[in-house]
């Protein structure tokens, strides 16, 4: 018996987009592969889909993926809800949990951790991350920096200039940000450029020294104190870390505390 199975729902017939549903494109991937994908990296094992309006075209369209098939031969009478109890009867017994998703919602992957500077705590931070299922994206300036063995578990290594405006362009509001960097001049320049973002938590590694010459430059630059509060400084819990890992700990358990809500 398995700890989570997967069930797709995918046998009404689904064309309010002036299309097959399940089949449109998001981010490169259809739909239904799109859930099937995630629910796979939820640990989801085995993945049902319950087919019918187009069956024959959403198994092939899935085949090869090791997913399982049941069809709902009534799908032009029924309702979703009767999709499920097929679906659920088909798994029991086989499974202790099952994750559920109709095909035609393209299910939304959590937030990532923008890390800027590859140095020793990000090397030490990203295994940590991963390990509790953060997505984690370091950018670094230096070639020698950004080799993605560096950071086992990293989702991307990006080679970036500092003071690129692109380079913080896809930073959104589910996402977090640490920075890292190797001396002041790079952590004015990312900070000024991270504050521009809607990134729900920045935390930045730092002494008050550094900490306070950076935020003198940032209100030189037009920043007000109101943005400069949105900067976690020093990152992390207080947890007295010095070494490279254990302050990967204290950075790791207040970003988990922050996706808890706080």
């Amino acid at each position: 018996m398995t700890q989570l199975a997967g069930l797709i729902l995918a046998a009404g017939v689904s064309s309010r987009m002036g299309a097959f549903k399940p089949m449109l494109p998001v981010d490169g991937q259809t739909m239904i592969r799109r859930v099937a994908d995630m629910m796979r990296r939820a640990g989801a094992d085995p993945i049902l889909v319950v087919t019918g309006y187009r069956g024959e075209a959403l198994e092939r369209h899935l085949e090869g993926l090791n997913i399982r098939f049941i069809r709902n031969e009534r799908y032009y009478s029924t309702q979703m809800l009767d999709s499920l109890v097929l679906g659920l009867e088909r798994l029991e017994g086989e499974t202790r949990r099952v994750l559920v998703s109709p095909a035609d919602i393209p299910l939304v992957e959590a937030g990532r951790v923008f890390i800027f500077g590859g140095g020793h705590v990000a090397q030490a931070l990203v295994p940590a991350l991963a390990a509790v299922d953060f997505r984690c994206v370091v950018l670094e300036d230096r070639e020698d920096f950004c080799r993605p063995e560096l950071f086992p578990g990293v989702e991307e290594t990006r080679l970036i200039q500092n003071d690129d405006p692109a380079a913080y362009q896809d930073i959104t509001a589910e996402d977090c940000v640490a920075v890292m960097t190797r001396g002041h001049k790079d952590d004015l320049t990312v900070q000024a450029h991270v504050l521009k973002t809607p990134a729900k938590y920045i935390g930045v590694i730092g002494s008050r020294k550094k900490t306070a010459a950076v935020f003198a430059g940032l209100k030189e630059m037009g920043y007000a104190d109101a943005d400069l509060a949105r900067i976690t400084t020093p990152i992390g819990l207080d947890i007295k870390a010095e070494t490279p890992a254990e302050i990967a700990v204290s950075i790791a358990a207040q970003l988990i505390q922050e996706r808890a809500g706080g």
